[in-house]
């Protein structure tokens, strides 16, 4: 436990010193693209236009949503963390309090199941999606609405849901992660 709680304060302790008007307002602004997987959507919209890259459009979707049911509907209210803003009503808030649990961060589960699945496929687009992934990530812990263990867990469970999702495509005529 005293691992748990040295992570978490790592993050929130550092970005106690580096706030400032300008990144607060990055830091919203990069949150907002992934409030309802927002950017991830628009992103897979933007996969299922092009013919060429359909495929990896409906794989994403199946990614985006496996993680975000199996997420939020069976383990956010299993393991029941209260997020940081709740514990600590004192703690600086410039979004609204989330009304749901912490643990894991959805904004980052999502962010990397899908950049994780565009990354497998395709590097050039892959990279920038998943550092996009890493600041919505980041965001949540310095806007005081996730530990640094939520987003930890968030990154590792959408990078598994991808890596799950790929292994059972590679054993299909659907593949699209050989080309």
């Amino acid at each position: 436990m005293y691992l748990v709680n040295l992570i978490d304060s790592l993050l929130p302790l550092i970005f106690e010193y580096i706030t400032c008007p300008a990144i607060d307002f990055f830091m919203v602004f990069i949150t907002r693209l992934g409030d309802g997987g927002f950017i991830w959507i628009l992103t897979i919209a933007l996969l299922m236009v092009s013919k060429r890259t359909r495929k990896v459009g409906f794989i994403a979707v199946v990614s985006l949503l496996i993680c975000f049911i199996t997420g939020n509907c069976i383990i956010k209210p299993l393991v029941g963390r209260i997020r940081p803003c709740n514990l600590y009503p004192e703690l600086r808030m410039l979004i609204e309090r989330p009304s749901d649990f912490s643990f894991p961060s959805m904004h980052t589960a999502t962010s990397f199941s899908v950049s994780s699945i565009i990354l497998m496929v395709d590097r050039k687009w892959g990279i920038p999606a998943i550092i996009l992934s890493v600041l919505i990530a980041l965001s949540r812990v310095y806007l005081n609405v996730h530990f640094t263990t939520d987003i930890i867990a968030g990154a590792l469970y959408g990078y598994l849901i991808a890596v799950f999702i790929k292994f059972v495509i590679k054993k299909t005529k659907f593949n699209v992660f050989e080309y």
